[in-house]
């Protein structure tokens, strides 16, 4: 039996560049004590999320704990989050999978009849769509989806350009 896997999100923010790194060291050598006291192994990634007005600054890790690393990037639900929460990770991601979807789309389309296509198309692309489309959905870099989506009826209704 492999090793047991939990996700564990913890959100700190200040306004004051010390006051965040001090609750992020106090946070960060609780959870790691609690963790080795309990004899389970940590790794884990810290995201700093910052505005683009707002210079870069660097996080402090006092405590010198190997398991936690700092990234611009993470999987959180399965939508891509970058630390400027422009979307375009996820967007880029989201656009490969869409893309594949049209491409079966496409393959189905002399096999079976629409009604079989358009169940296909809610299942597959409109579900990926519509899933946290109220966060991404803002974003500047989203109007590919959008065309691909065109792309997809218009393969599944048979309809030109």
């Amino acid at each position: 039996m492999g090793p047991l896997l939990f996700n564990m999100y913890i959100v700190i923010y200040s306004s004051d560049l010390n006051q965040l790194n001090s609750k992020l060291n106090s946070v960060v050598y609780c959870i790691f004590k609690w963790f080795q006291n309990n004899q389970l192994v940590l790794k884990t990634h810290i995201v700093k999320f910052v505005s683009c007005k707002v210079l870069t600054y660097p996080l402090h890790n006092a405590c010198n704990i190997r398991a936690f690393t700092i990234s611009e990037n993470i999987i959180f639900l399965g939508m891509h989050l970058d630390c400027l929460l422009s979307w375009k990770s996820h967007i880029d991601n989201l656009v490969k999978k869409l893309s594949s979807i049209c491409l079966m789309l496409r393959k189905l389309l002399p096999i079976v009849n629409v009604n079989i296509l358009q169940m296909v198309y809610f299942v597959h692309f409109y579900s990926q769509i519509n899933y946290g489309i109220i966060f991404w959905g803002s974003s500047s870099s989203m109007r590919i989806v959008f065309i691909i989506q065109k792309r997809a009826i218009r393969n599944m209704l048979r309809v030109g350009p």
